[in-house]
């Protein structure tokens, strides 16, 4: 195995107790996490696991990344939001079997590029490239969500252009969420 996929002795640890967290910024060192989890988990015969979500979100290509393997794994996945869950960890959350949130928890939704800087958003030409660009990452985003939510796309367009916030109730009612706990 290569540097980058090994555990630490705490995360490894943790693994054994069908365990991983995901916290802080979705990032390549998080995929890598993810990886060697994954990779744990399949010498001990895929297992049921919990994971535990408190993020703020990050790069979208690593989410989905992150998605593919928690979607594809063949045990029980149980995911988890602890304390905050936005804008692509709610996507990740949508690759678990059951997803449940804290009662104080909240999970936020956003659309792709909400960070302009102000040239770009005074030249039209760089507008719509930057829409361009952007546009698959947001289909995927609305895809996920409305497979997880079972809503409309329509629906999931419009909660990601209002940057939505949900309370763990309302992202239960909105179907982001399972249960919560």
């Amino acid at each position: 195995m290569s540097q980058i996929e090994t555990l630490d002795k705490d995360e490894l640890a943790l693994l054994k107790k069908k365990f991983i967290n995901i916290s802080g910024k979705i990032n390549i060192p998080m995929v890598q996490y993810i990886r060697a989890c994954m990779l744990e988990l399949r010498k001990m015969d895929n297992p049921d696991i919990d994971v535990w979500i408190t993020s703020e979100g990050g790069e979208t290509q690593t989410a989905f990344h992150i998605y593919d393997m928690l979607r594809t794994y063949p045990g029980k996945v149980t995911g988890r939001v602890v304390g905050y869950s936005g804008s692509m960890a709610p996507v990740i959350l949508q690759a678990c079997n059951h997803r449940e949130c804290l009662p104080h928890a909240s999970i936020m939704v956003h659309s792709m590029g909400n960070r302009n800087d102000y040239d770009d958003l005074t030249i039209k030409r760089r507008r719509k490239a930057k829409a361009a660009a952007l546009k698959p990452s947001q289909d995927r985003t609305v895809n996920i969500l409305s497979k997880g939510c079972k809503k409309k796309k329509k629906t999931i367009r419009a909660a990601l252009r209002a940057g939505r916030s949900f309370t763990a109730k309302e992202a239960l009612e909105f179907g982001l969420i399972d249960e919560v706990i």
